[in-house]
């Protein structure tokens, strides 16, 4: 039993972690010079939060807030600027993603105990979808 906790624990200390690291750049987003950075940072720090209370699938929840604070760390690392269609394109999509995601976790998290047992299958296949997306965003931007 105290290994689930610790391991629980660990899990929760790293989504802290992460959370505390996309608050950090927040406060700086508004110097980013980046298109977007303010709004995909504060949906970042919206989806974080709204994992942190999550009751079921909690493993894959933090998982896709990991990939979530990676995916926002390339973006502003990148100085994505809005040269080309496409990359206004990708930051379009992402931002649409994010927020898709947020109401996702959000109506996922407020489940009461009986739906989360019926849907807890069914959510955790979406987050892997979403953690695909995110993945591909990341490999977008990452790459320079």
């Amino acid at each position: 039993m105290s290994p689930i906790r610790f391991h629980y624990g660990a899990l929760a200390s790293g989504l802290q972690a992460a959370g505390t690291c996309i608050g950090a750049l927040g406060a700086l987003a508004h110097f980013a010079p980046v298109p977007y950075a303010q709004q995909l940072i504060s949906l970042a720090v919206s989806i974080l939060d709204k994992i942190d209370q999550a009751q079921s699938n909690k493993e894959c929840f933090q998982q896709l807030a990991k990939d979530i604070g990676a995916l926002v760390i390339a973006v502003v690392d990148s100085g994505a600027h809005v040269h080309s269609l496409l990359m206004q394109k990708n930051l379009d999509d992402l931002v649409s993603d994010l927020t898709d995601i947020e109401k996702f976790v959000d109506k996922s998290t407020n489940h009461n105990a009986i739906r989360r047992i019926f849907t807890s299958s069914v959510d955790a296949k979406k987050v892997e979808e979403y953690r695909s997306k995110i993945q591909q965003a990341v490999t977008v931007f990452g790459v320079r």
